[in-house]
C-alpha cells in the first residue's frame, strides 16, 4: 500500500527534478507510511525534498519520521538529531537547541564543519539562556576536544568569547581562569591590560598586591589609560615608592596617555619631585640599610626600596637575607614570607633569571597573591617561549 503511494510520486520527481510539486504530495506519503521501514523510507525522501523546496515544515517532519524510527541506522540517527539541534540553534530557540545538541553529543555525533564541535554549539546556546557556568563547562568541553587528533580547531575567537561568559559569573576564580587561558593563548598587551584589570576589579587585593599587580602590567606593556597610570602612582605614593611613583607618571606623559596639565597628576607630581628634592634616593644609603637590617621585615622593607627604583641585584640579596631569617612580620603583626617571596621572584626575572622567578612564583599561595603570582608565572612562560609582549623598557 506504501509503495503504490510512494513510487509514483518518487519517479515523477526523478524525471521532473521538481521538488515543490513532490512536496504538495507529503500528506498522502504521510498517511500511508505505516512500518517502522516505511517511516524511515519517506522521513529521508521527505528530508531531501523538504530541503530542495525550501519547505521547513516538511523538513522537520521528515526528521521527525527518521527519529521515530526503529529502524533508522545509527549514523542516520546521529545525522538528523544534529539536524534538529541545527535548527533549533539557527531559528534561535535556545532550550530546543539545548536539548537536541545534548542528543547529539550524546549520540556521539561529530561534523568536519564546525569549529569547537558541538560543545562550542552547546556553549552558545546555554550562554543565550544565562547559564553561564554551564555554558563554560562546554566551552572546557570543547578546549579538550580540540586537543585530540584530527580535532578540527577552536574559532579564532573563541578565547575572548569563553572570557566575556566568565565575566558575566562574576566569580573572581572564574575569571581569572579563562582570562589566563585568554592572556596564554594571544599575549598582546590588550588582553594582557583586560586579563589583569579584571584581577584588579573582582579579587580582593590590598595595596601591596595591586602595586605588584600594576609592575606586571607596566611591564607587559598594558599601561594604556588614565586610570591604570592613577592606581599605580596611588599605590606607589601609599607605599612610600617616590621614586617609583616619578618613573610611572614620566612615562605617562612621555606616551602621552596622563598630563601634567590635569590637575591630578600635575599636582601628583609636584608632590613627588618635592619629596624626593628633600629626601633624594642614595644607594650608599640602601646598601647600610640592607647590610645593617636586624630582622627579616628591616631587610625585606630595604629590598622593596630597591625593587621600586630598579636596584633588582640588591633587592635580590635583600630578599634573600629577609627569607634566612625564617620569619617576616610588619609591627602590626602581618606576615610578610610570601610577599617577599614573590618581590624576590621579581627581582629574579628582572635579572634573567626566569627559572628562579618561576620557582618564586609557584610558592605563592594566599589567595588574592597567588592570583598574581599566577600571571606573573605566565609571563615567564611567554618569555621563555619568546611570545611574551615587549615589555616597558623602564626600570620597573
Amino acid at each position: 500500500e506504501f509503495r503504490a503511494v510512494y513510487d509514483p510520486v518518487v519517479n515523477t520527481y526523478l524525471k521532473s527534478k521538481d521538488a515543490v510539486t513532490a512536496a504538495a504530495s507529503w500528506e498522502s506519503l504521510k498517511t500511508a507510511a505505516k512500518t517502522p521501514d516505511e517511516q524511515y523510507q519517506l522521513g529521508i525522501f521527505g528530508a531531501q525534498i523538504g530541503r530542495e523546496a525550501k519547505n521547513d515544515g516538511m523538513f522537520t517532519q521528515a526528521v521527525d519520521l527518521i527519529l521515530a524510527s526503529t529502524t533508522t541506522p545509527m549514523e542516520q540517527r546521529k545525522l538528523y538529531t544534529f539536524q534538529k539541534a541545527a535548527s533549533a540553534y539557527d531559528s534561535k530557540d535556545w532550550p530546543a537547541a539545548e536539548t537536541w545538541l545534548q542528543k547529539s553529543y550524546d549520540l556521539g555525533y561529530k561534523s568536519a564543519s564546525i569549529p569547537g564541535g558541538v560543545e562550542m554549539l552547546m556553549a552558545d546556546a546555554l550562554n543565550m539562556q544565562k547559564k553561564y557556568p554551564a555554558s563554560l563547562d562546554w566551552m572546557q568541553r570543547s578546549l579538550d576536544a580540540s586537543k585530540t587528533p584530527g580535532a578540527l580547531a577552536l574559532p579564532e575567537n573563541f578565547y575572548a568569547r569563553a572570557a566575556n561568559v566568565a565575566l558575566k559569573t562574576a566569580d573572581a576564580p572564574t575569571i581569572s581562569k579563562w582570562m589566563t587561558e585568554l592572556v596564554r593563548a594571544k599575549p598582546s598587551p590588550d588582553y594582557w591590560h583586560d586579563a589583569l584589570m579584571q584581577t584588579y576589579r573582582y579579587a580582593d587585593l590590598d595595596t601591596q598586591e595591586v602595586l605588584d599587580l600594576m609592575r606586571l602590567l607596566r611591564s607587559v606593556g598594558g599601561m594604556k589609560y588614565e586610570q591604570n597610570y592613577s592606581a599605580y602612582a596611588t599605590d606607589a605614593l601609599i607605599a612610600f615608592f617616590p621614586t617609583e611613583m616619578k618613573m610611572v607618571l614620566d612615562e605617562g606623559f612621555a606616551k602621552g596617555t596622563i598630563s601634567k596639565s590635569n590637575s591630578t597628576f600635575g599636582g601628583r607630581y609636584k608632590e613627588v619631585e618635592e619629596k624626593l628634592r628633600i629626601e633624594p634616593f642614595s644607594v650608599k644609603v640602601l646598601d647600610a640599610d640592607i647590610a645593617s637590617a636586624k630582622t627579616g621585615a628591616a631587610a625585606a622593607f630595604a629590598g622593596d626600596i630597591a625593587l621600586s627604583v630598579g636596584e633588582y641585584a640588591r633587592a635580590k640579596g635583600a630578599y634573600e637575607k629577609a627569607l634566612a631569617t625564617g620569619s617576616i612580620v610588619d609591627k602590626e603583626g602581618k606576615n610578610l614570607m610570601e610577599r617577599t617571596t614573590m618581590r624576590l621572584g621579581i627581582a629574579k626575572l628582572k635579572l634573567g633569571d626566569l627559572a628562579g622567578a618561576k620557582a618564586d612564583f609557584a610558592s605563592v599561595k594566599g589567595s588574592g597573591r597567588k592570583a598574581i603570582a599566577d600571571y606573573w608565572t605566565l609571563y615567564v612562560e611567554q618569555l621563555e617561549k619568546g611570545t611574551a609582549p615587549t615589555a616597558a623598557a623602564t626600570a620597573s
